[in-house]
C-alpha cells in the first residue's frame, strides 16, 4: 500500500536526521514530531529514489504527478476540518491551528536566521549558468538510510541516471565531514562552507552530467 510504504520512509528519515543539530535547532520542543511531520510531507511530494532492500532513501527536489495530487488534496481535507470544526465544535480548531502555527513559525525562523549564508550559496550557484548551458539541474534533498552502505548503493545509483539523463545533480553537505563523502562520487564544491546558525557549516556542491566540468571552490 502507498501509504504505509510513504509513512515508513519518512520514519526512516526521521530517524536519520532526529539528531542532527539543524533539526536540534528548529524545533527545541517537540523535535520528533515536528520533523515526522516535516518528512510525511517531503517523502509524499517529492521525487525519490530507494534502495532494493528499502533501507536507504534519496529525496530529490522535483515534486512528484502523484505527490503534488496528495498535497493539494491534503490542503483541501485540512481547510474543510478546520471549517466543520469551527461550525460544530470549535474548540477543535485550536489544535490544527496550534501544530500550523508549530511547523511554519520553526520553518520561518531557521529561514530567516539562515538567510544570509544560504544567499551567498545561491550566488555561487548562479555563477554556474553560463559554463553549464542548457543543462538541466535536480538537486538532491536528502540521502537518509539505516543500512551501512545502503545510501552509497542510492547515490551511485542516482549518479549513473543522472550521467545518462544529463543532468547536473545539486546539494547542500551540511558539513565538511559529510562533503568529504559526496566528494567520493564525483561531487565538487562551488563556495566556500557557509556558517550557519545551528553550528555547522553547510558546502554547495555540484555534479555535473558525466563529470565534464571542472568545478573550483
Amino acid at each position: 500500500m502507498a501509504l504505509r510504504e510513504d509513512l515508513r520512509l519518512a520514519r526512516l528519515e526521521t530517524r536519520a536526521f532526529l539528531n542532527q543539530p539543524q533539526c536540534a535547532y528548529q524545533w527545541p520542543i517537540g523535535r520528533r514530531l515536528g520533523l515526522w511531520l516535516t518528512m510525511i510531507a517531503n517523502v509524499v511530494v517529492c521525487e525519490r529514489r530507494v534502495s532494493t532492500d528499502g533501507q536507504a532513501l534519496c529525496l530529490l527536489g522535483r515534486v512528484r504527478p502523484a505527490g503534488a495530487a496528495w498535497c493539494g488534496f491534503g490542503a483541501l481535507a485540512y481547510l474543510a476540518g478546520c471549517l466543520w470544526a469551527l461550525a460544530w465544535v470549535p474548540w477543535l480548531v485550536v489544535a490544527p491551528m496550534a501544530l500550523g502555527v508549530f511547523l511554519c513559525a520553526s520553518a520561518f525562523r531557521v529561514r530567516r536566521r539562515a538567510g544570509p549564508s544560504r544567499a551567498r550559496l545561491s550566488q555561487a550557484q548562479a555563477g554556474l549558468d553560463s559554463e553549464l548551458p542548457r543543462r538541466r539541474w535536480l538537486s538532491v534533498h536528502s540521502l537518509a538510510s539505516q543500512r551501512r552502505g545502503a545510501g552509497a548503493e542510492v547515490l551511485g545509483s542516482l549518479c549513473q541516471e543522472a550521467d545518462e539523463a544529463g543532468w547536473n545533480l545539486i546539494l547542500d553537505a551540511g558539513n565538511e565531514t559529510l562533503a568529504r563523502y559526496y566528494e567520493a562520487f564525483g561531487f565538487v564544491a562551488i563556495a566556500e562552507p557557509a556558517a550557519m546558525p545551528w553550528g555547522e557549516a553547510v558546502v554547495r556542491m555540484v555534479r555535473p552530467a558525466n563529470k565534464a566540468l571542472a568545478v573550483a571552490a
